[in-house]
């Protein structure tokens, strides 16, 4: 076999591994954080992302992209992990941290308030 014929399998052997790895980094991430969304409990691992508590995150991304193309920013994943998982984060399922960036607070946050102050 030629090495021009060896080098499509080379290369998706290659984007397989690159794939398994940032999908390793990301559940490690998750489940250091917690593995479950902080505010509705959501526990399945393709709803879930890792949020910025302080609302920080596009300045943060800022940072890791240093002044080139954000696409070729590192991997927030990779940056968790060579910083020993900071404080700072937290998991979110995709909805609440959604509804955190677009109204500024999550309806389940609200509507466990209202149940806990509502007289039983």
């Amino acid at each position: 076999m030629s090495d021009k014929s060896r080098y499509p399998v080379l290369a998706k052997s290659i984007a397989e591994r690159g794939r398994d790895y940032r999908r390793h980094l990301r559940m490690e991430a998750l489940l250091t954080y917690g593995g479950k969304c902080t505010c509705c409990g959501e526990w399945r691992y393709e709803f879930l992302t890792i949020d910025h508590i302080n609302n920080d995150g596009a300045e943060h991304r800022r940072k890791l992209a240093n002044g080139r193309d954000r696409w070729k920013a590192k991997n927030i994943y990779v940056w968790l992990k060579e910083n020993d998982y900071p404080e700072g984060f937290q998991v979110l399922c995709t909805n609440c941290n959604c509804a955190k960036a677009w109204h500024g607070y999550c309806p389940h946050t609200e509507e466990s308030q209202l149940s806990q102050s509502q007289p039983q």
